[in-house]
């Protein structure tokens, strides 16, 4: 049972398999409220600040962190209501570069991870939240 309040859910936008076709794959990322009570997320923050993706090469293992970016701090404060249930969407790009980084024959995981202090029940708490995807080069 999951006792996080929240969850998050990555897909590649508009490519259900993910299949990489030598562009960029870009990817929506889900943050849903598994609590019985709003829940106060940093969704502006969030969308400006990257998330963290690790990829990993399925044959080698090799891993990398791609390059994180910044947000206004203040941001951090500006919190969306996410009622029971529900969520709020945010999204970014992979790079085909970065997704080639491998090699040219792409099937790696990315590991997507969103870290933000949320609101439960009023009160500050720290929140990680990971989905993994799996990226094949389209045959």
């Amino acid at each position: 049972m999951n006792d996080q309040p929240l969850s998050v859910k990555v897909k590649c936008r508009g490519n259900d398999q993910c299949l990489f076709d030598g562009k960029d794959i870009p990817i929506d990322i889900l943050v849903y409220n598994n609590e019985k009570n709003d829940v106060g997320f940093p969704l502006e923050y969030v969308k400006h600040k990257s998330p963290i993706i690790k990829l990993t090469d399925t044959r080698t293992k090799a891993e990398t962190f791609l390059e994180t970016h910044i947000a206004s701090w203040d941001l951090k404060e500006k919190f969306t209501s996410i009622r029971p249930g529900e969520f709020v969407t945010t999204g970014w790009i992979i790079t085909a570069d970065e997704l080639q980084q491998f090699g040219a024959d792409v099937d790696l995981y990315a590991e997507v991870t969103i870290m933000a202090d949320i609101l439960v029940n009023r009160q500050k708490t720290e929140f990680k939240g990971s989905d993994t995807i799996h990226i094949t080069k389209k045959k």
